[in-house]
């Protein structure tokens, strides 16, 4: 079963057959060798290299049934193939949605103070487009809304939310009546937590009792932290009434996560789509190209 260290070293992996169309299926694993050999160097301790050799090897065979489990899970969507013991992009029809996370997924987003964060860009196209693309998911009932910070018509927060009913198309909901102790706390805030509403029309022309998908989108490391910023009992707090309907939480990562972490984070953060996720759907609608 892979760690999340395997997961790491397979998309390492993957970014070199990216850059140079081929890599070895233990790729991702070559820092770890030779740093292990600059060791020994150090140390003369041969019989500890040897030990530390074959443990990358076994790291390398994780590497490797990582990668085709991931080939297993996106099947004709994966955008590398398997081959004499390399990983190769694939000469045509690449999914590009999976090569964007699996760039972003190795970006710094985070600038030093001072600095400008230029890829911030990319994860704003992120939250843009993982919205469209799990809205498609839904069927021709479904609609979506981005409401994170920076919106596109420049609105602060009130504006934003006192425009909900009116973007929404909607009636008897989202009603922003907040209670007394906490109006004070929505100036202060820059989209609730909230980057994106999605929600599923009922099949006839009533405008309310909708069931709404309420996403966060994490590009950075620093995503375990955010798995809280949609507070449902929060936003009861702001809007009354809120939603009819039980919302749905949403969380949108590039990366891919272990099984085992993918369960954990879904039990926090609801339903979660990783990279894979999100790449397989992707292919499934080429409209979305």
């Amino acid at each position: 079963m892979s760690n999340q260290k395997v997961v790491i070293d397979a998309d390492q992996t993957e970014l070199e057959a990216l850059l140079n169309s081929s890599a070895p299926l233990d790729a991702g694993v070559m820092d770890d060798r030779h740093a292990s050999a600059l060791d020994s160097i150090d140390t003369e301790e041969l019989s500890n290299w040897a030990a530390r050799d074959a443990e990358l090897d076994d790291l390398g065979s994780d590497v490797s049934t990582e990668i085709i489990y991931r080939a297993k899970l996106l099947d004709d969507a994966y955008p590398f193939k398997v081959e004499d013991g390399s990983l190769k992009i694939k000469e045509s029809s690449i999914n590009l949605f999976y090569i964007f996370c699996l760039v972003l997924s190795q970006s710094k987003l985070k600038a030093q103070k001072g600095e400008a964060a230029y890829n911030q860009m990319m994860a704003r196209f992120f939250e843009r487009s993982t919205l469209g693309i799990i809205r498609c998911s839904l069927g021709s009932l479904s609609n979506g809304h981005h409401f994170g910070f920076p919106r596109d018509n420049g609105s602060n927060i009130k504006q934003a939310i006192n425009s909900l009913p009116k973007d929404l198309n909607i009636s008897k909901e989202w009603k922003y009546n907040p209670l007394d102790y906490v109006e004070n706390e929505v100036s202060n805030q820059k989209d609730l937590g909230i980057d994106q509403i999605i929600w599923i029309k009922r099949p006839d022309n009533r405008t309310f009792s909708h069931l709404f998908f309420l996403g966060q989108c994490a590009c950075g490391g620093d995503y375990i932290s955010k798995f809280n910023d949609i507070d449902l009992n929060k936003l009861n707090q702001y809007f009354r009434p809120f939603t009819h309907t039980h919302p749905v939480k949403m969380m949108s990562i590039p990366f891919i996560l272990t099984d085992d972490d993918f369960q954990k984070v879904s039990h926090r953060a609801g339903w979660l789509f990783d990279r894979i996720s999100l790449a397989g759907i992707y292919n499934k609608h080429p409209e979305l190209d």
